[in-house]
């Protein structure tokens, strides 16, 4: 909440100073993007393990445990690091601390920064463009799935006997399933779009 911020930054009940408020925005940024990471994870762990019929055993190299598991937040601890040098965790204005100059949105104003003067910039390319990326990468292999699943169903069809009706149940269930994988992440991230469209 707004408790981290600094008291000249006005928020309702900000209590901290310019230290705690770049320690929200920090671990903020770096735990949420993990988390997006993640959920494309999970979705190629589900491709492969479909698709290409990856196993346990697969799962435990060190290559698939690099990709799948640690990537993720060394990646993403990187794009939280430039942030810290320019000084770009700050009251973003609504009820945290995040990717934020001072004062807010300074530079597109024509005001000179006092903290992140690059950070409007850096929010757009490397948090809102970066959020669409794992948003359009999870519906690419969600969409694989389906494909595959769909395909095995109906490389199934030739054994069927004379007169039964082919299903397709495995393919729908995939489906539902994957699209409400899909809504219940793009759900989560609402907010953020509408805040960066109202900026």
């Amino acid at each position: 909440g707004s408790w981290a911020a600094p008291p000249s930054s006005g928020a309702y009940g900000a209590s901290g100073t310019i230290a705690t408020c770049t320690i929200q925005g920090f671990i903020g940024k770096w735990f949420a993007g993990t988390a997006n990471y993640y959920n494309v994870s999970l979705s190629i762990l589900f491709l492969l393990m479909v698709r290409y019929k990856w196993t346990e055993k697969d799962l435990k190299t060190w290559k698939a445990q690099f990709f799948l598991l640690y990537l993720p937040p060394i990646l993403n601890l990187i794009l939280s690091i430039y942030p810290l040098i320019d000084n770009g965790y700050n009251f973003g204005g609504l009820n945290n601390c995040f990717i934020q100059s001072v004062p807010l949105n300074c530079k597109s104003r024509g005001v000179d920064c006092e903290r992140g003067e690059h950070m409007e910039f850096y929010s757009l390319w490397f948090s809102t463009l970066n959020l669409a990326a794992t948003n359009v990468l999870l519906l690419i292999f969600i969409a694989l799935l389906i494909w595959t699943v769909f395909q095995i169903e109906r490389k199934n069809d030739r054994y069927l006997a004379a007169g039964m009706r082919t299903s397709r149940k495995n393919t729908k269930d995939t489906a539902i399933q994957g699209m409400l994988y899909i809504l219940a992440f793009f759900l989560t991230y609402l907010p953020w779009y509408v805040l960066m469209i109202m900026k």
